[in-house]
């Protein structure tokens, strides 16, 4: 069964695809747009994209198969957004959708193609978590999420929960992301798509994101920002889904 969050009770939808993380943080990564999507009227349902894993080696056709049907029963979504993996995966559900059933889309460092640089760095966090090196594994992702040549701020918090799980996720997560290329699905995607990502991201950049040659498509390149460009600049981003995408947040 799929796990989600769910926020505000307007007639509009927007849907989010959550990004790869040892564990459900009940969607607080897109807390930012959630509060200005609610105030504007919308139903906002947070997923987490790892939720409909299966056991064994993981396998991005399969995930997609499961999350297809799951979308397919909610009719129409006014919004569809993805962060990072789950960024990835909307964009081939925008593709199956399309713009009738799914009419504006919001990738927040979400790979359309992966490049050798991407697939080293996920390769290593999925190897160490494969290894059930959970620690070094997150120190890994802790430090690549910051922008380059930004250090973190504190030590890694002390690890809880369900280990074996969180290794589980983090393997598998990492491991559907390498040589990912959904380039011909979102450029076929005839709506309006914006592409968030960081200037100094060390995993998406821009070489890793694809747009479709028309108006509808754009992309926001956050200047000095990571893989978290709705933290590093929250104003930025609301200002671009506004003009971009049309929502009046």
């Amino acid at each position: 069964m799929p796990v989600y969050a769910e926020y505000g009770g307007g007639v509009r939808l927007a849907v989010v695809m959550s990004p790869v993380m040892p564990e459900w943080d009940k969607g607080e990564f897109f807390a930012p747009l959630t509060e200005k999507l609610v105030a504007a009227g919308f139903r906002v349902r947070i997923f987490d994209t790892l939720s409909l894993l299966e056991d064994g080696p993981a396998d991005f056709a399969r995930l997609f198969d499961a999350w297809s049907r799951e979308l397919e029963v909610l009719g129409e979504i006014e919004l569809l957004a993805g962060s990072a993996l789950g960024g990835c995966l909307a964009q081939t559900l925008l593709y199956r959708l399309g713009g009738v059933r799914a009419k504006k889309a919001l990738l927040i460092s979400a790979p359309s193609k992966a490049d050798d640089r991407l697939n080293y760095r996920l390769g290593a966090m999925a190897d160490l978590a494969g290894q059930r090196r959970l620690e070094e594994a997150l120190m890994l992702l802790n430090r690549y999420v910051l922008p380059e040549g930004v250090q973190a701020a504190s030590p890694m918090e002390d690890i809880t929960g369900d280990r074996l799980n969180q290794c589980r996720r983090l393997e598998q997560g990492f491991g559907l992301l390498r040589d990912i290329d959904v380039t011909e699905q979102i450029r076929a995607y005839a709506g309006r798509l914006l592409h968030v990502y960081g200037e100094q991201s060390q995993l998406v950049r821009d070489v890793n994101v694809a747009c479709g040659d028309h108006g509808g498509h754009a992309r926001l390149e956050v200047k000095g920002g990571g893989m978290r460009p709705l933290q590093d600049d929250p104003d930025g981003v609301v200002r671009a889904v506004r003009e971009h995408l049309e929502i009046a947040l």
